[in-house]
């Protein structure tokens, strides 16, 4: 047994601790001062501090990014009046008269028939590139410039990761002179982490109307149904986007863009948004006004055939959604939106989602679906023609 000689004459064997010899000294309380004659000390004591660290790093980490969350969340008033931007070629409605609307989900365009998404079981969250946004746009622009009346565009971004900054309200302003425009956000978040490969990054989208008429009113709705906390962090927040333009003689023509909760979320929130909606448009018309609706739904039309595979949680539209006193416009023969788990091809499945609501004194001259073959877009756009009727009696 080796033997090791510390200061004092006295020797040690090996292996064994000294411990300092101090009157009124408790041994188990010194155990810090032990001294390892070979000089190692243990080790799990310091590997457990530094995986402690770390874990309250990441939990302070993770609570800062959630406030960070919440301080810049986008909560806007339950009803807001928005600017009316531009100059309208003319004053007011007249009742007689046959107009034209057309109703496009632009889908921020960048879901052209090369794209899939992570919603629906998809990989991208981008476009592949500025220059395809901008290839997409314009195809959009050479659809909504053909003098319709009145345009109902849904997902226009202003300023999102996910379409590389393009201004695309700034774009379609500019072309469609002679009309006025009205915008409301309802997608803004300054980071979208998900899908965690690959985020979403910023996000700020919203609904864009045109009209060729003067709006004497404008107003952003925020849609009832709020999606529960954290989860409402990232979502949209839903609304629709109300015009007013005068009527000789009388009344107002109410101009309503909207976008439903699709049909994946929550079907408390979906519900709650028909019955505002309903609630809303039949007040309108209790009034006399002429109401006429531009909407992607969300939800397959009646009477158009339905997908042979359907997305996961899929369904009609509700019964109860329709407002009475109101009909629905739909092309049903064309598909309008196709599924986006994967880029687009002949045997993708395809349904109907978009179109208009008419109040009863809003006459129906034509419904139909342009069949783009979702080249640009996920959506195709649909156009009708109305006409305003005069009051009975």
């Amino acid at each position: 047994m080796g033997v090791i000689w510390v200061s004092g004459g006295r020797a040690v064997p090996a292996g064994r601790r000294l411990i300092p010899r101090r009157r009124g000294t408790d041994v188990k309380k010194n155990q810090k001062r032990f001294i390892h004659y070979n000089g190692r000390r243990p080790v799990w004591p310091g590997v457990l501090r530094v995986f402690f660290s770390l874990v309250g790093l990441l939990v302070l980490l993770a609570v800062c990014l959630l406030l960070f969350f919440v301080i810049t969340e986008y909560r806007p008033a339950d009803s807001a009046r928005v600017e009316v931007d531009g100059r309208a070629a003319r004053p007011s409605a007249r009742v007689g008269q046959t107009y034209s609307a057309l109703t496009f989900d632009i889908g921020y365009a960048g879901l052209d028939e090369t794209q899939d998404h992570f919603s629906e079981g998809g990989r991208r969250t981008a476009a592949d590139s500025r220059e395809a946004v901008e290839a997409n746009l314009n195809a959009v622009l050479d659809v909504a410039g053909n003098g319709y009346d009145f345009l109902f565009l849904q997902e226009v971004d202003t300023n999102s990761r996910r379409s590389f900054g393009v201004d695309q309200r700034a774009a379609l302003s500019a072309l469609l002179e002679g009309s006025v425009s009205c915008f409301a956000l309802d997608y803004k978040s300054p980071f979208i982490p998900f899908p965690l490969s690959q985020a979403v990054g910023r996000v700020e989208s919203g609904l864009m109307s045109v009209s060729q008429l003067s709006v004497r009113d404008s107003a952003r709705v925020r849609f009832d149904g709020d999606v529960s906390f954290p989860e409402r962090l990232f979502v949209p927040n839903r609304c629709f986007l109300v015009l007013r333009t005068a009527v000789e003689g009388g009344g107002e023509l109410v101009l309503v863009n909207a976008r439903f909760a699709p049909f994946g979320e929550d079907g408390a929130v979906r519900d709650a948004q028909f019955a505002q909606m309903r609630a809303f448009l039949e007040a309108e018309a209790a009034q006399g006004h002429y109401v006429v609706v531009g909407a992607d739904f969300a939800h397959l039309l009646p009477g158009a055939p339905a997908p042979a595979t359907p997305p996961a949680g899929y369904t009609g539209l509700p019964a109860r959604a329709m407002p009475d006193g109101f009909r629905l416009a739909a092309d049903t023969n064309t598909p309008t939106r196709r599924s986006l788990s994967a880029p687009y091809t002949e045997e993708t499945p395809t349904f109907t989602t978009d179109g208009f609501w008419l109040s009863n004194n809003v006459a129906l001259v034509s419904v139909q679906t342009k069949d783009l073959g979702f080249q640009n877009a996920a959506h195709n756009p649909v156009t009708v023609t109305f006409t305003l009727t005069p009051p009975e009696g």
